[in-house]
């Protein structure tokens, strides 16, 4: 089980109180989204659902690359990986 340490964005840091960077333990990128939400129950709704499908408003990024162009929230992780959420606002 790899460690990584997750960036959050500014705009998730003021919205939902959280820190810049958080720890997270898994294999795969939803293990370690399924840490964290665990310990910050605020990124339930912004993050993913139970079916593993990313929610579009958050930005993953692995190692600066998006998930999606990876193999999703299945993509694996390894030890000392950066994950960055970048939460969009949007709306008018």
């Amino acid at each position: 089980m790899a460690t990584v340490n997750i960036k959050t964005s500014s705009m998730m840091q003021s919205l939902l109180g959280l820190p810049k960077t958080l720890e997270a333990h898994g294999d795969t990128v939803h293990q370690a989204l399924e840490d964290i939400k665990r310990r910050y129950p605020k990124l339930e709704d912004i993050l993913s659902d139970s079916s593993s499908q990313q929610s579009p408003p958050t930005l993953i990024l692995l190692n600066n690359k998006d998930i999606r162009l990876l193999k999703g929230l299945d993509t694996l992780i390894n030890e000392g990986d950066i994950l960055m959420l970048i939460y969009a606002a949007i709306g008018g």
